[in-house]
């Protein structure tokens, strides 16, 4: 089946990045990278870079927007609540025409959604959906289905266990990010779809901010209580990151089946060394390029067409809620989706894997 999404892919992901270079924002201080001609002006708001997947969102955003003559104000909050909240203030300030925001956390954002409804300017939801006040677009992926895609990955994996039992441990993601609750949701539908009489949570948690140490120390204390782990289902690729570091240091790397998700580089190198099961792939480009071309339009007030809306919990308000599919990846699949579509480079992947 995963053959039909080749022609897909490659049509989807073969865009080039513009070269564009951004210094993280330490503090309020603006940031302009110009458009080609003058016309609307973006303010661009992300909580960080911490996650690797989210500087090439910005530079691929950044890169088309210029293409369309948009002018864009990034600002980086480097996790910091209160810095993305004056940033977000200052970038309605400054009268920009559209606001384009990740948020550390889904809630934190009330006072400055309003504001920004009161001043007449347009709200995207990046790929984090926010609450509380007038949103108007949540651009993002089928988090549940990823949550679903996780798990059976991870079930599928383990296969037979000596006494019939699959013990899991789950490291779900921050539980300020509200993809993190649907993520969870779906784990949770596979795992209550499968043979309960079969699967067996040892241990679960929640990783503040998305930490690998969160990931490291709970994967840690399980083995230090002498339990034995046949799977984790990690909410990412960095969770993933922390929990293999504690297997390999038991020398349990490639004896547990671990997923993850975003495809990142790191995790693609393990996946074919043969120490993570799968990955999530997100086709990110067109995440951020649909994110401009959105934008245009709400920006020019035009109507678009979507399937789907999402309750923000703003009084009878419901957000127009626009998802991208996603691609598991493992080994079989590794160079059709990755290396072809040229999200990471053949040579970067099998770096420290033989390749066939």
């Amino acid at each position: 089946m995963m053959k039909n999404w080749k022609w897909i892919v490659v049509a989807i992901l073969l865009l080039v990045l513009g070269g564009i270079s951004i210094r993280n924002s330490q503090n309020s201080e603006m940031q302009m990278t110009q458009g080609e001609e003058e016309g609307y002006t973006v303010g661009l708001s992300f909580d960080s870079l911490v996650v690797e997947r989210w500087q090439r969102d910005m530079e691929t955003f950044v890169s088309y927007a210029n293409e369309k003559g948009i002018d864009v104000n990034v600002q980086i909050a480097n996790d910091d609540v209160a810095l993305q909240k004056e940033q977000i203030k200052k970038l309605i300030q400054a009268k920009v025409d559209l606001l384009v925001i990740l948020p550390s956390k889904f809630d934190a954002f009330v006072e400055e959604l309003r504001l920004a409804e009161r001043e007449g300017i347009k709200v995207i939801a990046y790929d984090r959906l926010l609450t509380g006040g007038e949103v108007d677009l949540y651009l993002s992926f089928d988090d549940k289905v990823i949550g679903e895609n996780l798990a059976s990955e991870v079930l599928k994996g383990i296969g037979e266990t000596p006494d019939g039992k699959k013990k899991i441990v789950i490291i779900n993601g921050d539980p300020d990010d509200f993809n993190s609750q649907l993520i969870y949701e779906g784990i949770k539908n596979t795992i209550e779809r499968s043979d309960l009489n079969s699967i067996d949570i040892i241990a679960e948690v929640w990783a503040e901010g998305w930490r690998e140490g969160k990931a490291f120390d709970i994967i840690e204390k399980v083995l230090n209580q002498g339990m034995r782990i046949d799977g984790i289902i990690a909410a990412n690729d960095t969770l993933a990151t922390g929990a293999i570091q504690a297997l390999a240091e038991r020398s349990l790397a490639g004896k547990v089946v671990v997923t993850g998700q975003d495809a990142e580089l790191s995790a693609c190198q393990r996946i074919v060394e043969g120490t993570q099961w799968a990955t999530i792939y997100k086709p990110i480009n067109a995440l951020s390029r649909a994110a401009v071309d959105y934008g245009l339009l709400l920006m020019q007030d035009q109507a678009f067409e979507y399937q789907e809306s999402i309750d923000n919990e703003y009084l009878s308000h419901v957000v127009p809620y626009v998802k991208l599919q996603t691609i598991v990846v493992d080994q079989e699949n590794m160079d059709e989706i990755i290396i072809e579509s040229g999200f990471h480079d053949r040579e970067s992947v099998y770096i420290n894997a033989k390749q066939e």
